[in-house]
């Protein structure tokens, strides 16, 4: 969208807590997958290609997070409750 809030374009149809990939070319997302639970996924603007982060598992929904600069780390939450368990996953990139 330009700063007037002419040219929006919708990039994906579901999705949320959206989130800038590092390099700015991609989004990272949470979704709700097939059995209802929480996924990961990464969205490249030029194709509109979507990947799901392989291999985390989650039980619900809920679970905000952000990439470090480098993109080898990721941290989330499960925003529950007020004080609540804070995971850092990663170091790869």
């Amino acid at each position: 969208m330009h700063p007037d809030g002419s040219g929006m374009k919708r990039v994906a149809e579901r999705g949320g807590w959206p989130v800038w990939w590092p390099g700015s070319d991609k989004i990272g997302m949470q979704r709700v997958g097939p059995e209802g639970n929480q996924e990961y996924a990464v969205l490249t603007l030029a194709t509109g290609e979507i990947k799901v982060l392989p291999g985390l598992k989650f039980n619900g929904v809920n679970y905000p997070f952000d990439v470090s600069r480098d993109g080898k780390w990721l941290v989330s939450t499960n925003v529950q409750h007020i004080s609540d368990e804070i995971w850092v996953l990663g170091g790869k990139k």
